[in-house]
C-alpha cells in the first residue's frame, strides 16, 4: 500500500513546484494575458485533490474524481505548450531558434501531462488495493443492497 502514495507524494511535489514556476514566471510578465493564470489555478487543484489520500482514507469514488482533475492537467499541459509554441512564433526575433531560446519555455507545459500520468500510474495501483465495496456514508447502492438483504 506504501508504493502507490509514494507515487502520488512525487507527483504532488511536482505540482507544487509547477504551481511555483507557473506563478512565477507568468508574474514576470505582470500576468499581461489572463489565461496565464490557468496553469496556476490547475496545479493548485492538482495539489488540492492529491493531499488527501496522503493524510486519510480515500474510496474509489474519490479516485474517479481525481482521474477527473488529472485528465484536466493533461489537457491544460497540451493548450500551454500550443500557446507557448505561438508566443515563440510569432514573437520578434532575428530566428526562431532565438525567439526559443529567449521566449516562453515551449516544453515547459509538458510536465503537466506528464505529471498527471504519474499520478494516474499511483491512482491505479491505489484504486486496485481498495476493497471492492465501500463503506461511505455516501455509498446508496451498498445501504439498498444491505436493505434488501434484511428485508
Amino acid at each position: 500500500m506504501e508504493w502507490p502514495l509514494w507515487v502520488l507524494f512525487l507527483a504532488l511535489g511536482g505540482f507544487a513546484g509547477n504551481f511555483i514556476f507557473s506563478l512565477t514566471d507568468h508574474a514576470q510578465n505582470g500576468f499581461y494575458r489572463s489565461i496565464e493564470w490557468v496553469p496556476v489555478i490547475s496545479s493548485a487543484l492538482a495539489i488540492g485533490f492529491l493531499l488527501p489520500p496522503l493524510v486519510t482514507q480515500v474510496n474509489r469514488a474519490y479516485l474517479r474524481v481525481c482521474l477527473l482533475v488529472m485528465i484536466l492537467q493533461v489537457v491544460v499541459g497540451i493548450a500551454g505548450f500550443a500557446l507557448h509554441v505561438s508566443a515563440d512564433w510569432h514573437a520578434t526575433g532575428k530566428t526562431l531558434f532565438d525567439r526559443i531560446v529567449h521566449g516562453a519555455p515551449v516544453f515547459a507545459p509538458l510536465l503537466f501531462p506528464n505529471l498527471a500520468l504519474l499520478a494516474g500510474i499511483g491512482m491505479w495501483v491505489l484504486h486496485q488495493k481498495l476493497p471492492q465495496t465501500e463503506n461511505s456514508a455516501g455509498n446508496i447502492s451498498s445501504k439498498l443492497e444491505a436493505a434488501e438483504s434484511s428485508g
